[in-house]
């Protein structure tokens, strides 16, 4: 595949505002891309200034969005896709953590939605299963926690 070019995407981005169903959101910054040979790693510096995430893909994919440092991507990042927990081991088994406080809970027969407020004032969203929200409730501080290759990262063109 070739690098999307401006004037081939602007038609499309013209026609509508892009929406997805990730509830997690964030602007960021490319500081490192390896450049292995099948997947590679990315790593994203969010829009705070201080939260770093890390981020895989295929080399393909890098390429095709031209991800080189200082780029500027939207991070996207499902729900179900995020884990819950006060055990920083726990957390520490995934590519990337975040620490903050437990704002609501969504409490669902099989599965809970979490917010959770971070640092930075914004808000991350995890579902996760009823069982493992069965001891978190609101102001609690937890570690939302997921692997490099549940990001996904978009770009403009």
């Amino acid at each position: 595949m070739t690098p999307c070019r401006l004037t081939v995407c602007w038609p499309a981005i013209s026609r509508f505002s892009l929406q997805t169903s990730a509830r997690n959101q964030w602007f960021g910054t490319i500081t490192a891309r390896d450049r292995d040979q099948v997947q590679q790693h990315v790593d994203v510096l969010l829009a705070d200034g201080k939260t770093r995430l890390k981020v895989a893909l295929t080399a393909q994919s890098g390429e095709r969005l031209g991800l080189e440092e200082g780029k500027e991507v939207l991070i996207l990042l499902k729900a179900p896709w995020v884990g819950i927990t006060r055990d920083a081991a726990v957390a520490r088994a995934a590519d990337n953590q975040l620490s903050g406080t437990i704002s609501h809970i969504e409490r669902g027969a099989e599965q809970c939605e979490v917010l959770m407020a971070l640092p930075d004032g914004q808000t991350l969203c995890a579902t996760i299963p009823t069982s493992d929200a069965a001891t978190l409730k609101e102001g609690d501080d937890v570690i939302a926690w997921f692997n490099a290759d549940r990001v996904i990262i978009a770009t403009l063109c």
